[in-house]
């Protein structure tokens, strides 16, 4: 039960940031470049909901739980195509663009793969930052303690 409890925790703080970035990133970026000053409800959900999937598929693929023996880089990979097909299936499913147009597909896929990367940058930068203090902190526990 406690197991079950703090990966509720984890995927919940997870979808919460993810869905603060996908808020703060279509209001930023909205109102640049498409002229948007509101948010229409229906996009609030769909977000959230996307979000709460997207965390899920960040648990599976980046816990040692499900793939305990994955290297860093295939978890990246593997990760990249079913989050492009969630979101993908979203675009599709809510019309978020002109769906039957490849050039239109064709711009989705490179935002995709800017944002992707762009995230992927600033949750490096994060575990390095995190890495480095909690070595730190290590460090120094053992050398009271030795």
């Amino acid at each position: 039960m406690k197991k079950l409890i703090e990966v509720t925790a984890a995927i919940k703080t997870f979808a919460a940031l993810v869905f603060a970035g996908a808020i703060i990133v279509y209001t930023v970026f909205g109102g640049w470049f498409f002229d948007v000053n509101a948010i229409p409800l229906s996009l609030v959900w769909q977000l959230l909901f996307i979000s709460l999937l997207a965390s899920i598929l960040q648990f599976i693929f980046f816990s040692d739980n499900v793939f305990p023996r994955m290297r860093y880089v295939h978890r990246f990979v593997f990760f990249a195509v079913p989050l492009f097909a969630l979101v993908g299936t979203f675009a599709y499913a809510f019309r978020w663009f002109p769906v039957h147009s490849a050039v239109n597909w064709g711009i989705f896929f490179l935002v995709y793969l800017f944002f992707f990367g762009i995230i992927t940058v600033v949750f490096e930068l994060y575990a390095k930052i995190t890495g480095k203090r909690f070595t730190a902190m290590l460090d120094a526990y053992n050398a009271r303690h030795s």
